[in-house]
């Protein structure tokens, strides 16, 4: 084939037809230079293919990530619940409060080694810490751009990091709280843990945490701390609930990949 256009070339120079060569040469450019924009564009559309395949791997995996954190999500909500509902109820019972039944249900409710439930009202923190490892790699090596979905990744950065911000602020300041209960218990309530009290198993025994809760029932200053507490709890509930569960609620519902 290149040896038919030489010919061509010198047939039409050495009759001296100068302007055919120039069209011809002038056409011969134009096929190089279609050629070579076929071939970009070939080349580009495998890239675009393969960027639309990453995406739509990327988008799979992200939805995955989110089912694990609605459940997390889930789970975390009930245990806020459970401190709101319980400290609520110590607080409203006040010196009317039937301790022992009150142990007796907390004992039937509650279930864990080395941590009683009275410790679990006064200084847990239930943190929310949502499985996003997928979701900040995706940032990192900026590959989440490669998500046609405009709505998801945005409802995804309102979940992971926009609404979390808050609940983290949330978190340091109960924890802040927590301490601020356990030095007062430490410093206005030390006979508590002294004479007879005793620790079985990583546990206060009964009458320790008895006395720990009556306690709690008459002094104003540490009831007032631990309303201060569930305001907190309320909140992180609150943010939980309503700004966060719905964003994750959508994406699952109306983005499936």
């Amino acid at each position: 084939m290149i040896n038919f256009f030489r010919k061509i070339r010198q047939k039409l120079l050495t009759e001296n037809k100068f302007s055919k060569y120039l069209l011809y040469a002038i056409g011969e450019i134009a096929l190089v230079v279609i050629g070579i924009l076929i071939a970009l564009q070939v080349n580009n559309w495998n890239e675009n293919r393969k960027e639309e395949i990453l995406g739509d791997k990327l988008k799979v995996n992200l939805y995955q990530e989110l089912l694990i954190t609605h459940y997390h999500s889930k789970e975390v909500l009930k245990s806020y619940d459970f401190q709101i509902e319980n400290i609520d109820f110590l607080l409203s019972q006040g010196a009317n409060l039937n301790i022992d039944a009150f142990m007796q249900k907390s004992q039937e409710e509650w279930s864990m080694e080395n941590f009683s439930f009275i410790t679990f009202l006064l200084f847990f923190t239930e943190p929310y810490d949502p499985q996003s490892k997928v979701y900040e790699s995706s940032l990192s090596d900026g590959s989440i751009k490669y998500v046609n979905d405009p709505e998801f990744v945005a409802l995804l950065e309102a979940i992971y990091t926009s609404a979390q911000d808050l609940i983290e602020d949330l978190y340091f300041r109960e924890t802040t709280l927590n301490e601020r209960i356990e030095a007062y218990i430490s410093e206005n309530h030390k006979d508590l843990f002294e004479g007879d009290a005793q620790i079985i198993n990583g546990l206060w025994d009964d009458e320790t945490i008895k006395n720990l809760i009556k306690a709690l029932i008459n002094d104003g200053a540490l009831r007032f701390k631990m309303q201060q507490k569930n305001n907190i709890l309320k909140s992180k509930r609150y943010v939980l609930q309503f700004e966060i569960m719905p964003n994750i609620e959508k994406v699952i519902e109306s983005h499936v990949p």
